[in-house]
């Protein structure tokens, strides 16, 4: 392997691109950029499926256009999420109808909105029932009016059955929203809320419970009351600091209700 990354450009333009799919992965993944980039598009295009996947972003990213012209459909459907997600809007140009068709959904999910926004209409129109189906929210409002326009009537109704899921989410989100919302709305939970988070940050600043500070202690003060703060620290010379957790949040949900 170091020694087949050692070759120079010449050298990788002398191999046969039948001799190619002999390559081995970590060969092949093991290859600079510059050395990659060297490859004839029938080269490339002798790649197996394997060794595509065995290709690193960098080095997906070094690939010109002719290369990513040149892939053919199993090349394609073997690209993985991570080599996706760093296609630039050139080399995602450079993807024939039948290359992105056979993208898988989890591939085609990973692209940026970006980089789908950059898709063409005959690109997108190429995509099948299944593909757009699993779109995400985020791909779906980064496409333009001509790109919508493109869609055909089968990715239309796909699109729309996408759309209908986002919409229950939303509103199973705002009813779980309410919900919260509701429940901080009792001073029991909120106080509840409000110790746990003291408790975090003493042990955040590196204090033990039982040991640096105990939660709920009963005591009688020098008024004869009886007082259960939320946390009592022990510090040096026998001293305590007493803590009582507050959380008022009736003024900032009026607010958000408003």
């Amino acid at each position: 392997t170091a020694q087949f990354a050692a070759l120079t450009t010449d050298e990788l333009a002398a191999i046969a691109p039948a001799s190619i799919p002999a390559l081995t992965t970590a060969q092949v993944a093991g290859l600079a950029t510059a050395t990659l980039a060297a490859l004839s598009t029938q080269q490339f295009a002798a790649l197996t499926t394997a060794q595509v996947v065995a290709l690193t972003t960098r080095q997906v990213t070094s690939l010109a256009t002719d290369d990513i012209a040149a892939l053919t459909t199993a090349q394609a459907a073997a690209l993985t999420t991570a080599e996706a997600g760093v296609l630039s809007a050139s080399q995602l140009a450079a993807l024939s109808t039948a290359d992105l068709a056979v993208l898988r959904t989890a591939t085609l999910d990973a692209l940026a909105t970006m980089q789908f926004a950059s898709l063409s209409t005959t690109q997108l129109a190429a995509l099948t029932t299944a593909q757009v189906a699993g779109l995400g929210s985020a791909q779906l409002a980064a496409l333009g009016s001509d790109q919508i326009a493109a869609l055909t009537t089968s990715q239309f109704a796909a699109l729309e059955t996408t759309i209908a899921a986002v919409q229950e989410s939303t509103v199973a989100l705002g009813r779980q929203t309410q919900s919260l919302a509701g429940s901080l709305n009792s001073s029991t939970v909120r106080g509840a809320w409000g110790e746990v988070q003291l408790r975090r940050v003493l042990e955040h600043a590196g204090l033990l419970a039982r040991c640096d500070f105990d939660e709920q202690v009963c005591r009688v003060s020098r008024h004869q009351r009886q007082v259960r703060p939320d946390v009592v620290v022990r510090l040096p010379g026998d001293k305590y600091l007493v803590i009582d957790a507050k959380a008022p949040m009736g003024a900032f949900l009026a607010a958000q209700a408003a």
